[in-house]
């Protein structure tokens, strides 16, 4: 599971692109109010709220096993010794 980068994030396109070519399937955030559910990333995307690109229609993700998932971070606090 990737996310479908920012102008201001990390470009994971050619990361993207690069695990669909060795047949690997990637699924992404697809924002329904608050929420969101996965689904398969593929062509072509679309720009919803936010300026965030998405895919136009996809199937959910159901149930199947996923080994990693990159998910961008918004803050952090510095942990305090002690």
């Amino acid at each position: 599971m990737l996310y479908v980068p920012l102008k201001t994030e990390i470009n994971l396109f050619p990361l993207i692109r690069h695990l669909r070519q060795r047949g690997v399937t990637v699924y992404v955030p697809f924002m329904e109010g608050k929420s969101f559910r996965l689904v398969k990333y593929r062509y072509p995307l679309r720009i919803r709220k936010f300026g965030i690109k998405e895919p136009k229609f996809s199937n959910q993700y159901r149930n199947k096993q996923i080994d990693i998932a990159v998910i961008p971070i918004v803050g952090m606090d510095i942990a305090e010794d002690g």
